[in-house]
């Protein structure tokens, strides 16, 4: 909001003028298809004047924090759901509203079950596999081979990848 005066000779005239500004969403997402276990991001970049309130929902009910779903900020609003499972699977809305406009994004996210190929072991005598999902090294060439259990679970390493290489290190093409 602008507020300016105006000073004349026989009165001052005060004059304001409001400013608003449509409210945007927009949801943006690396991924669409999750494993069971791994965890969920989404995030919402939203604009307008007066500032938007920002709320997320899944297939239309809104979304509260709890002990797996945690939801920070406001211009860019971020939903993180932790440990996901089938049921987390639906149609997620990042909605904002300032009294003056709204708007909502959406994003369709699924949960798969995990596969592991029969070859894709963890040998913990070579790695500490529990590490190199935390510190995100599943892509090396050396841990990929001696974590690839650990690193498909964790959703770092591609099942299909894993399975083609069977006892061979991930190579990036």
């Amino acid at each position: 909001m602008s507020r300016c005066l105006l000073l004349t000779i026989a009165f001052l005239v005060a004059c304001a003028e409001a400013y608003e500004v449509p409210v945007s969403a927009h949801v943006s997402t690396t991924y669409n298809t999750l494993n069971i276990g791994t965890e969920l991001r989404l995030a919402c970049e939203v604009d307008g004047f007066p500032e938007p309130t920002v709320y997320w929902t899944k297939d239309g009910q809104r979304l509260e924090p709890d002990d797996r779903t945690s939801i920070t900020g406001n211009t860019i609003s971020r939903l993180a759901i932790s440990r996901v499972t089938v049921s987390d699977s639906g149609l997620y809305g990042c909605h904002a509203d300032n009294g003056y406009s709204s708007h909502s994004d959406n994003a369709q996210i699924n949960v798969q079950q995990l596969t592991v190929p029969a070859k894709c072991t963890d040998n913990p005598f070579f790695a500490n596999c529990d590490l190199i999902v935390r510190s995100r090294f599943c892509n090396h060439k050396y841990y990929s081979k001696f974590c690839c259990k650990s690193c498909v679970e964790a959703g770092q390493l591609d099942p299909q990848l894993a399975e083609a290489q069977a006892d061979q290190p991930y190579r990036k093409k």
